[in-house]
This record gives structure tokens, C-alpha cells and sequence, in this order.
């Protein structure tokens, strides 16, 4: 790396392919580029590397696809079906009103972008929804307006179903 660069949000994760059986690390950061002199801006660059433990050799993955997504800092994925979900942030990875849903496929080693899902309200900032694995499938929170939290698990998939809504109001403490 030049000197003038330096990596953030270096992550490393651990999953199984759930094709081959083979683990896998999978290692996501961010390349900060020095400030162009002819643009007076610097830019982001996300970059993957995978582990392939029984091969025991790093593998660079095409981020083309994350385009000028990036994940939320404060997030860790969630590893549900094989693959590893996140949610997207701003350039700095902070929180935004564009969430997107970021997906790893850890066999293929491919990633995608998708809209969150259709139950998510529009707008909302990533703070308010939260991924995890549920039962071994992704499932999908999200604190609404009204202080209820509603969780919904991805069944197959595009489908999904509403498993839970929590009244926090009505929680005793």
C-alpha cells in the first residue's frame, strides 16, 4: 500500500459454504486514496479478500457490484443461507436514508445490492433496522415510529414473512 493511503473499517468474518463445506475468512475494508491535487477530493475504495482455509491462500473479490455502497461501521453481518448481510451507510459509513441490503455470497464470492425489504419504511435510517440470523435465516428488524419493534425473516428468496411485533411501550422495565 502507499504510504499517502491508509485502510478503515477493516473487518474480518468467519463462514462455511454451504455448498463445498469449505470455511472461509472473508476480509472487507475500505482503501482511503489521497486528495487528487486536480480535484482537491479523495476517494473510497472497498476491497474483499477471501480465505479459502483448506486452499490456505487469499483470494481478491470483484466489489464492483458495492459500486458506491458502503457498509455502516457500527454493523456486524449477519450469516444466514450462506451468504453475509449488511446494511449500507454513507461514503463514511455512517448512517443514511438510503439503506440498501449488501449480500455476500460466500460460494460464489460474489456480492449484490439490493432495496431492502418492501415491509422496511421508506426512509428509514439504518440505526432503526437491524440484520441478524434467525433460525438459520436472515431476519430483518425494524424499530418503527410508534416504538414497536417488527421482525420479519426472509422464508425463500424474495418472500417475506412477519414472525414478531414487539410494543416497547408496553415492555415492563
Amino acid at each position: 500500500m502507499e504510504p499517502d493511503q491508509f485502510r478503515a473499517f477493516t473487518r474480518l468474518w468467519f463462514g462455511k459454504d454451504s455448498v463445498t463445506r469449505r470455511c472461509k475468512l472473508v476480509w472487507l475494508y475500505n482503501k482511503y486514496l489521497p486528495t487528487s491535487a486536480s480535484t482537491s477530493t479523495s476517494s473510497t475504495i472497498s476491497i474483499c479478500e477471501v480465505l479459502d482455509l483448506e486452499d490456505k491462500k487469499w483470494r481478491f473479490v470483484s466489489t464492483a457490484a458495492l459500486d458506491h455502497h458502503y457498509i455502516l461501521h457500527s454493523q456486524r453481518p449477519a450469516f444466514a443461507n450462506g451468504s453475509f448481510y449488511w446494511l449500507t451507510g454513507d461514503e463514511e459509513g455512517y448512517l443514511t436514508t438510503q439503506t440498501k441490503l449488501i449480500v455476500f455470497d460466500i460460494h460464489m464470492e460474489m456480492f449484490q445490492v439490493t432495496e431492502t425489504p418492501p415491509f422496511v419504511t421508506r426512509d428509514t435510517c439504518g440505526d432503526k433496522i437491524g440484520v441478524c440470523n434467525l433460525d438459520g435465516r436472515l431476519c430483518v428488524s425494524e424499530l418503527k415510529a410508534d416504538c414497536k419493534q417488527e421482525f420479519s425473516w426472509r422464508v425463500k428468496d424474495q418472500l417475506w414473512e412477519k414472525i414478531l411485533s414487539v410494543d416497547l411501550n408496553s415492555t415492563s422495565t
